[in-house]
């Protein structure tokens, strides 16, 4: 029913990946969550006890690590392939690369569709995803 534990939601919010777990919960309680059989879990309940995101795990949006900032790879929804893409075009409108955005397309960049739909100033249009990909890729980096 679900695989294999990548990272936790510790709050709504807020996740951890598993070293970031491990030192924040020790390593005894985190091992004891990190290794829990999830394959009668019955979902999720409520915040008492931190939340597993699964290696199959698709979500709307990028996660990143609440601590670390390290990105948690897992897939993405079209809608999250489209925030990507609306990343890349605010920094093409800013002119340089957003460190953050950088880590979504350096990992998701392989996975994005050949086109999808992004609003460019105020307006829906269609944009090849690998050259953007590409020119976002020779902009400025956020702190240079």
């Amino acid at each position: 029913m679900y695989g294999q534990a990548i990272a936790y939601h510790i709050d709504c919010d807020d996740a951890l990946c598993i070293p970031c777990f491990r030192a924040a919960y020790g390593v005894s309680h985190a091992d004891a969550v990190v290794g829990r059989d999830y394959g009668s879990w019955p979902g999720f309940e409520d915040w008492s006890e931190p939340v597993a995101i699964f290696e199959d795990t698709t979500r709307d949006t990028p996660t990143h690590c609440h601590e670390c900032r390290a990105l948690i790879e897992h897939d993405l929804t079209d809608e999250g392939y489209a925030y990507i893409a609306q990343g890349m075009i605010d920094g093409f409108r800013e002119g340089r690369q957003d460190d953050v955005v950088a880590q979504w397309v350096a990992y998701f960049g392989q996975y994005m569709p050949g086109e999808i739909e992004v609003t460019i100033n105020g307006a829906r249009e269609d944009i090849d995803t690998r050259q953007a990909t590409d020119l976002y890729a020779l902009l400025p980096k956020e702190d240079a």
